[in-house]
């Protein structure tokens, strides 16, 4: 876990709300709620983002705090989601468990 300051994550919250056409910041932001021991709330903070963008990174790290958490049906949304923007993306093998 990282060893972050509650005004580091309140900097990253901050920018991911200032730049919400940015879904960057949010996923930045969500990184590190999760490396902070916070995953349901990163979970949230990339749902939210995601009901607006399709972010590639975005989805990745859903479909990976998902497994990790053990909600498949979670990742198998974003898995899916990432294979209906883009079917040949090198990351859907990895995040899905397939070769």
């Amino acid at each position: 876990m990282f060893d972050l300051k509650i005004s580091q994550l309140a900097e990253f919250a901050a920018a991911a709300i200032a730049a919400p056409d940015n879904p960057r910041h949010a996923y930045v932001y969500a990184v590190t709620l999760d490396g902070a021991g916070r995953r349901p709330e990163a979970m949230r903070v990339l749902k939210t983002v995601l009901q607006t963008r399709g972010d590639r990174d975005a989805l990745l790290a859903l479909a990976s705090f998902a497994l990790q958490s053990g909600d498949s049906a979670v990742a198998e949304s974003a898995i899916r989601t990432l294979a209906s923007i883009n079917p040949d993306d090198p990351a859907l093998g990895s995040v899905a468990g397939r070769p």
